[in-house]
């Protein structure tokens, strides 16, 4: 938590019970008894995954290439394809189909990659012979956020396929690298070479 410029540690503490006290969380109805309360979504263009060095040793204008992780295209200048609306540590995702540059219609819910999934995802027999080793191989998911979108508490419960949904801005207007819900650098979308990349303009968070 930031208070007054100042980062401060803080830790919750959830009752046992809290559960059996109300509708499960992240329910329609915990989300309607919510009412008016804004909630923010990021939505992720694209989930790749890289080891922990190559995303450490990322500079300003470098370039993270996400290559087949991307739901989106550049076609005709602008976006197409689909976005991830979905919490910076969360998998459960809602997807929605671009309409323009402000505006897309939700497709479905799914799923987005865990930092914990990357190794099963992507790791070949390695000789590891350390513990130190095991950790330092071990791949991080990185995802590129576009835009965000912020709603009530109460829209988002009554959100179905098909309905249509402003953005909160126009996407790619920067876009965020987040790793395990940390922002890790701002950048812009650009062509390489006929693959969308995002060039780095500035690391660690806003």
């Amino acid at each position: 938590m930031t208070v007054g410029g100042e980062r401060h540690a803080v830790r919750a503490h959830v009752a046992a019970d809290l559960a059996a006290a109300g509708p499960e969380l992240g329910s329609r109805e915990a989300l309607e008894r919510l009412g008016e309360l804004p909630l923010a979504l990021p939505l992720v263009g694209a989930v790749s995954v890289g080891s922990r060095a190559e995303v450490e040793s990322l500079a300003q204008g470098d370039v993270w290439l996400p290559g087949a992780g991307w739901t989106l295209a550049r076609r005709d200048g602008a976006l197409a394809g689909e976005v991830r609306a979905v919490a910076p540590l969360a998998e459960a995702a809602i997807a929605l189909r671009l309409c323009d540059a402000r505006a897309a219609v939700v497709v479905a819910t799914t799923r987005v990659a865990h930092d914990t999934e990357a190794f099963l995802e992507t790791s070949d027999e390695h000789d590891v012979t350390t513990i130190a080793d095991a950790v330092a191989e071990a791949p991080v998911v990185v995802r590129v956020e576009v835009a965000s979108v912020t709603l009530a508490a109460r829209a988002w419960a009554a959100l179905q396929p098909g309905d249509v949904v402003s953005l909160g801005r126009p996407l790619g207007d920067p876009v965020v690298l987040r790793v395990a819900g940390r922002e890790i650098a701002r950048g812009d979308l650009v062509d390489v070479d006929g693959e969308l990349g995002v060039r780095i303009v500035r690391r660690g968070a806003a």
